[in-house]
């Protein structure tokens, strides 16, 4: 019985955390919110592995990042099960693109940006495409009641966009996101979250951002 317990827990846990069967084989009736030709024309595009970005500001210091991780997989959300047992019902599927970037001036993982897109339905049961980023630099509260998500920043891609040339590359479209805070965040912190205002492209992601010293950083591929 104590065994079989720990399978059920071991199983669980497996379930929850980690991606599930990114085959794309669904045998069963479970909705599955995969990405069309709609959606893919709003993915983000040149982050290959290993990809260096760099945020260069007037005064010639530089945010080193290169790309560690860029996959397309699909991803479940469960209901039910708890530590002491029960049944995990898989409600649906649905299709993630998550990029990660690798901060190069310090080893600890907390300054990676990381970008999220995901096809799933929303709080009103209407099935979304939704952009999440995790800005470590960002000086809005981590938590926002107002999405109920802890996520940094919320791209919303029915807001306008607009044109910007930065080191010389055409974005077009560019969609300005303001913290809307005027204080700066962790100021003990080695890099404290002080950026107030990011230009974030579609395709291409965070091209540029200012913060409350009045620095403007822009990016520069390699």
């Amino acid at each position: 019985m104590k065994t079989k317990t720990i399978v059920s827990i071991v199983f669980l846990i497996l379930l929850n955390s980690c991606n599930i069967d990114d085959s794309y084989t669904n045998k069963s009736n479970i909705p599955f919110y995969r990405f069309d030709g709609t959606d893919t024309q709003k993915l983000l595009t040149n982050f290959e592995i290993n990809k260096k970005k760099y945020y260069v500001n007037q005064f010639n210091d530089t945010l080193k990042y290169k790309v560690k991780d860029s996959k397309i997989f699909r991803d479940a959300y469960t209901t039910g099960g708890t530590f002491s047992g029960g049944s995990v019902t898989i409600e649906y599927y649905y299709e993630v693109q998550e990029v990660e970037l690798q901060f190069l001036e310090s080893v600890s993982n907390g300054y990676n940006i990381i970008y999220s897109i995901s096809k799933k339905p929303n709080i009103n049961n209407v099935v979304t495409l939704s952009n999440y980023i995790d800005f470590p630099f960002w000086n809005a509260p981590e938590f926002d009641s107002s999405i109920g998500i802890s996520r940094s920043i919320f791209v919303d891609f029915n807001t306008y966009f607009q044109e910007m040339n930065i080191n010389g590359i055409m974005y077009n479209k560019v969609r300005i996101i303001n913290s809307n805070y005027t204080t700066v965040l962790a100021p003990n912190n080695l890099y404290p979250k002080k950026v107030n205002r990011i230009y974030h492209d579609q395709n291409n992601g965070i091209v540029g951002f200012d913060d409350l010293d009045g620095k403007q950083w822009r990016l520069i591929t390699e």
